[in-house]
């Protein structure tokens, strides 16, 4: 059993899988898996459906949704009875689900080892971490999830995180001498977060250290710009040392460290 929300919400079983036809199921079934294991308050529940405009019936609403996942969880999955993990608990209701059932957990865990490695010198062991990580995520959190506060609050820490584990991904790669090798994902990453100066400083690194220094003053300048017409900034005194770094042409240049 694998429940997947790095990705579009979707419950995977031995023989099927299951995701919610209804915009408000899928909710509620997002917001109790990212609290499995602990209760979720009917509050809680019914504040991320609708906001502060809950529906008059709102706690007989919730009754019938919960009534619902569960008979169509324990029909998808009678083998492993998954409805019946959907528990009553005041004030709400709680998911029982084994930790690593959930892709993000796995993640998390991953994440931390991974980190634990690279901070031992552990390098390859750790880039093997960091790999099994990233390679749990096929999108954005609960892309198919119409969101409110508390699940999008879910969803940014966890996007935060992955970016983390891209970064000491990116630190195992240069501490291997993989420099040149990082070119075409750092190129990646600069585009998906153009205003990330340590994507950017660390694509510089990677081209100067390949021979390609022209290439990597030609990132900075872009980078330059593309501060300057999104919100009128000029890159931050560390980018701006590394550059002069760059141009001097120093045998001895380090990876950049930004703040």
């Amino acid at each position: 059993m694998r429940i997947k929300i790095l990705g579009p919400l979707e419950v995977i079983g031995e023989k099927n899988s299951y995701t919610p036809s209804g915009t408000k199921m899928r909710q509620v079934l997002a917001l109790l898996i990212s609290n499995a294991n602990t209760v979720a308050s009917t509050e809680s529940i019914a504040e991320e459906l609708w906001g502060e405009n809950p529906p008059r019936s709102v706690n007989t609403t919730l009754q019938t949704y919960i009534y619902k996942l569960r008979k169509d969880l324990n029909r998808e999955f009678p083998e492993e009875s998954l409805g019946d993990r959907l528990v009553t608990r005041v004030p709400g209701y709680r998911f029982d689900v084994p930790q690593d059932c959930v892709d993000a957990n796995t993640f998390e865990r991953l994440a931390r080892q991974g980190r634990t490695l690279l901070n031992e010198s552990r390098v390859e062991e750790a880039l093997e971490k960091l790999h099994a990580a990233t390679e749990l995520w096929s999108g954005a959190v609960l892309e198919n999830v119409q969101s409110l506060r508390r699940l999008k609050s879910h969803a940014l820490r966890l996007e935060e995180l992955r970016i983390e584990v891209l970064q000491m991904q990116i630190v195992a790669k240069i501490r291997a001498g993989r420099c040149h090798e990082l070119i075409p994902e750092l190129r990646a990453l600069s585009e998906t977060h153009p205003l990330n100066e340590w994507f950017h400083g660390q694509l510089m690194f990677a081209l100067a250290r390949s021979g390609r220094r022209g290439e990597a003053l030609d990132v900075y300048q872009r980078l330059w710009r593309t501060l300057d017409d999104e919100l009128g900034l000029e890159p931050s005194i560390a980018m701006k040392r590394f550059q002069v770094e760059i141009l001097s042409n120093d045998e001895g240049l380090h990876p950049f460290v930004g703040l």
